[in-house]
C-alpha cells in the first residue's frame, strides 16, 4: 500500500487512468474517486472480472450513455463517483 501512494504522489498533474488486470484494479480501487466503466450486456467466457460497483456502497452513478450496440453485442459507459 505505501508503495501504491508513493506511486501516486508522482502523479499530481491530472487524472491518472488506471487501465487493469484484475489485480490492478482491486489494488488502486481504494485510491480512486471516479470509475469509468463499459458494461456489456452479452456472456463471453473470461477468468477476471472488476466488480459491480452498484453494489459498492462507496459509489454512485452519475452518468450513463444510451444503450449502444456493436456487430450485436450492446453495451452501455458509466460514471462512478466515489460518495466521499
Amino acid at each position: 500500500e505505501d508503495e501504491l501512494k508513493e506511486l501516486l504522489r508522482g502523479c499530481d498533474e491530472g487524472d491518472v487512468f488506471i487501465i487493469g488486470g484484475g489485480q490492478i484494479y482491486r489494488q488502486f480501487l481504494p485510491q480512486c474517486d471516479t470509475c469509468y466503466v463499459t458494461r456489456i450486456y452479452d456472456s463471453f467466457p473470461a477468468d477476471t472480472w472488476f466488480i459491480n460497483l452498484d453494489e459498492d456502497p462507496d459509489f454512485e452513478i452519475v452518468w450513463q450513455s444510451d444503450m449502444q450496440e456493436e456487430k450485436g453485442v450492446r453495451y452501455r459507459f458509466f460514471e462512478y463517483r466515489r460518495k466521499n
